[in-house]
């Protein structure tokens, strides 16, 4: 089971959205490589289309802390943080419960 996970939370200027959406395009290519990832996927709110959810579960903790030096993080953080409006947030959690389905 995932041990370590986060939440990060973004915004984008409205203008840049639909640049920010390429960005996390551009990084998904590094997180399939990632073994130390488990799951990974950006939701965009349906009722602020600005606002960007990021949610990435790991192997274990060591993996998350490193995950954060890595080319996905580092690509999204560098090319993205022109079209934020604000900083991320980000919030580390301790997965309890989790599963997968077959479709």
């Amino acid at each position: 089971m995932t041990q370590a996970a986060h939440i990060i939370r973004f915004a984008a200027r409205p203008d840049s959205a639909e640049e920010l959406v390429a960005v996390f395009a551009r990084a998904l290519p590094h997180i399939l490589e990632d073994t130390t990832t488990v799951s990974w996927s950006v939701g965009r709110s349906e009722n602020e289309p600005t606002t960007f959810v990021l949610t990435h579960a790991f192997e274990s903790e060591a993996a998350r802390s490193a995950h954060f030096d890595g080319p996905a993080a580092t690509l999204i953080m560098t090319e993205g943080r022109p079209l934020f409006a604000s900083e991320p947030t980000i919030e580390d959690l301790s997965v309890i419960a989790g599963g997968t389905t077959d479709g």
